[in-house]
């Protein structure tokens, strides 16, 4: 007997050493009286190997079976949970298209400076051939402290910048507290 032989023969009897047909290393022309178990390696009819394959099995058994019962699970709650919530928008529609509209002030905020900008209240004041300066031909002379005033001083980022910001959060947050005041009260 080699010197390794009882090493693989354990090993081979341990992961599913069945057979006894013995080979050389490979990459070696001699045996040396090392030889190996052609099944080395692989889950099968050993002893012991059969027995750590088995409970590998159902342990990866058991773990897939429980996450599928979790998956199941938490699919059914969302489907419960989006029925309920359909349900529920067919009962108060016009709570529905007040939360929505909400949600979609909300977002719209932080892009105020660019709609300004886009309509034409510029950096360096109205942009030429723009909605603002269209606005600002039909009414001619602009007076101080009116609305296309602040509009203007908004996009030049001077003392309308508060002015806008603060009225548009002002009226968003209103209109959010009574959306979330009847959406309560309707419960």
């Amino acid at each position: 007997m080699g010197l390794f032989d009882n090493a693989r023969k354990a090993l081979a009897t341990m992961f599913g050493g069945g057979s006894n047909d013995k080979k050389p290393l490979p990459n070696d022309n001699t045996d040396h009286g090392m030889s190996t178990n052609n099944e080395l390696g692989q889950m099968g009819t050993g002893c012991i190997g059969q027995g750590v394959g088995q409970r590998i099995r159902r342990a990866v058994n058991n773990t897939l079976n429980r996450a599928r019962c979790l998956f199941k699970r938490t699919a059914n709650w969302l489907a419960d949970a989006v029925q309920g919530i359909k349900d529920w928008m067919r009962e108060h529609p016009y709570l529905t298209a007040a939360i929505a509209v909400s949600i979609l002030l909300l977002i719209i905020g932080p892009f105020i400076p660019h709609i300004l900008a886009a309509a034409g209240f510029g950096p360096a004041g109205i942009v030429a051939g723009s909605l603002a300066a269209g606005i600002h031909a039909s009414i001619s002379s602009v007076a101080a402290g009116s609305t296309f005033a602040i509009l203007t001083s908004a996009g030049m980022a001077g003392y309308g910048v508060p002015i806008v910001l603060g009225i548009y959060w002002g009226l968003t947050v209103m209109f959010a507290s009574c959306t979330i005041f009847f959406v309560v009260r309707a419960h």
